[in-house]
């Protein structure tokens, strides 16, 4: 299916993408769940670039493109680094906290106890 569209649809779909990560890496950010209620809007985006991207493979090299669409791509490539470093950062984390929950419990199971008991005769 091909797809004539002007300059001006490209850089929205590049910028509506940017949007949508920079809302993902604020939401993952501030410790909220990732965003799984529109996936379709997702689809629709990429499938839009995709389309795009392959028009620009058929161009002559250097026509079409413009210093505002470089922009904006080079925008949307740093919102997506920076949601990859919030997701690894979140990743560590939670790898951090399963191996404490994993040490803590294999210490209450086997280990000796970390409190010691009260008698009937002390308070």
């Amino acid at each position: 299916m091909s797809r004539t569209a002007p300059l001006q649809d490209e850089k929205q779909v590049v910028a509506a993408l940017a949007r949508l990560l920079r809302e993902e890496k604020e939401r993952l950010g501030q410790g909220g769940q990732p965003r799984t209620e529109s996936p379709a809007e997702w689809q629709t985006l990429l499938e839009d670039l995709r389309l795009y991207a392959a028009q620009r493979r058929t161009i002559s090299n250097g026509q079409g493109n413009s210093a505002e669409l470089a922009e904006s791509v080079l925008g949307l490539q740093q919102e997506y680094q920076e949601l990859q470093h919030v997701l690894m950062v979140w990743s560590a984390a939670l790898k951090q906290a399963l191996d404490r929950l994993n040490e803590n419990k294999a210490a209450l199971t086997y280990g000796p106890a970390k409190s010691r008991g009260r008698t009937l005769g002390r308070v």
